[in-house]
């Protein structure tokens, strides 16, 4: 019997043919330009001087000046758009060898994007998903039309959702952390009659994903927070016209749905949760914990997120933070933290963590004014000062839904041993 040897053809990669063609196209435009003595830095002059559109000299400008691929793809004109220009340089004076190399480059162009994507619009796409570091804009741009249509698709609706996490040693014993956590939703809004939804899940786990107790602190309740009625809802904060706000436990998780209610403006409405936990983690690093984590469910399309830590002024967590975000699907009570699933892949998004200081952290946005009201009183139920904290804030358009937005630290190890 005669064996087949199989040999693995080898990966063709996106991103070097990407590189290669869009090298190719970009450097017969230069060679043009120089040769008609023009500066592609200069559109109008060029437009002006040909007696091209203003918006293809734009494009080719744009084009050239691009500092990555990804970037300078979407303003490659369209076959007319590009003829146009190649005629236009002709008129100046450059030879059918330079036009042929810029036409031949293009259907080079036109080649590597029948290969890898079938279409223009296909490869848009792709270079939106891959944009992490080439061009956020891009990325955005789908986080936007995602929000538009899972607005649609799922019948609701939010201008922005909060969520605040302060970290501070516990009195009795500072090997252990408080946690106080409150969020916010501000203008939820239903674009379908009937639609219930998840808003908040409220858990604790360890590095293994063991569940951690969760005690609420209601002895020292001090007006509302922590809430006296047990369903740590912030009704100062929540709007009057609310609908009920429906609670249950699955696993270790506590999940808050809110009930139907009017459809459209009618029927919006803000809703605030937070709650304060004494001493429930661990301040230096543990056999079962090496690293601390805060995270925010997004379950309804939002405009906006804001996620802030603010930790105080003894503990160094904020030094060596860094954030992820990361899909999420089914039901959140059988989540599992993505930290526990084997190839959980981030989605590619580069908006940093940035600085903030607790007394000066107000949100600058009509859209919840209150936010520093919410703050303060937080601040103040739990006996802490603003001025001891310090902070990083995620502050993202349109972030993807559903998923599960991480900010995590490495734990420092314990002082003599922890003796």
């Amino acid at each position: 019997m005669r064996k087949h040897s199989y040999t693995k053809p080898e990966l063709v990669s996106f991103e070097d043919d990407l590189g290669r063609a869009y090298g190719r196209l970009r450097d017969a435009l230069i060679a043009l330009f120089e040769v008609i003595g023009a500066d592609p830095d200069k559109p109008q002059d060029f437009s002006r001087r040909c007696g091209i559109n203003k918006n293809l000299a734009w494009k080719a400008s744009r084009l050239i000046g691009a500092p990555s691929p990804a970037v300078g793809v979407p303003h490659i004109p369209g076959p007319s758009g590009f003829a146009l220009l190649l005629d236009a340089f002709t008129h100046e004076g450059a030879s059918p060898d330079l036009t042929e190399c810029a036409r031949s480059a293009r259907d080079a162009f036109d080649s590597f994007v029948e290969e890898h994507a079938g279409d223009r619009a296909t490869l848009d796409l792709m270079l939106d998903s891959m944009s992490a570091g080439w061009n956020s804009d891009r990325l955005e741009l789908s986080r936007r039309l995602a929000f538009q249509g899972n607005s649609g698709l799922w019948g609701i609706q939010t201008g922005m959702r909060f969520s605040t996490t302060i970290l501070a040693p516990n009195a009795r014993d500072p090997s252990r952390l408080d946690i106080t956590v409150f969020g916010v939703y501000v203008g939820v809004r239903r674009l379908r009659p009937g639609v219930t939804w998840p808003m908040f899940v409220v858990k604790a786990e360890d590095d293994a994903g063991e569940p951690i107790h969760l005690l609420d602190d209601r002895a020292d309740a001090d007006g509302d927070f922590p809430d006296r009625d047990g369903t740590r809802l912030l009704r100062r904060f929540c709007s009057p016209n609310m609908p009920e706000i429906l609670i249950r436990k699955a696993r270790s998780n506590y999940i808050y749905e809110f009930d139907q209610g009017p459809v459209g403006n009618t029927g919006v409405f803000d809703c605030a949760m937070g709650t304060r936990f004494r001493g429930v983690a661990p301040r230096y690093r543990t056999a079962s914990d090496h690293v601390g984590r805060l995270s925010s469910h997004m379950l309804i399309p939002s405009e906006r997120m804001v996620l802030d830590l603010l930790v105080h002024k003894d503990l160094p967590y904020i030094e060596n933070a860094t954030k992820c975000i990361y899909p999420l699907l089914g039901d959140p009570a059988t989540w599992t933290p993505p930290w526990m699933r084997e190839g959980a892949h981030a989605v590619p998004i580069e908006e940093p963590l940035r600085p903030i200081n607790a007394q000066q952290n107000a949100i600058d946005d009509p859209v919840f004014p209150r936010h520093g009201e919410v703050l303060e009183s937080v601040l103040r139920a739990s006996g802490w000062r603003a001025e001891d904290f310090h902070g990083l804030r995620l502050d993202l358009k349109y972030p993807p839904m559903p998923s599960l937005v991480v900010i995590e630290w490495p734990l420092p190890e314990a002082p003599n041993g922890g003796n």
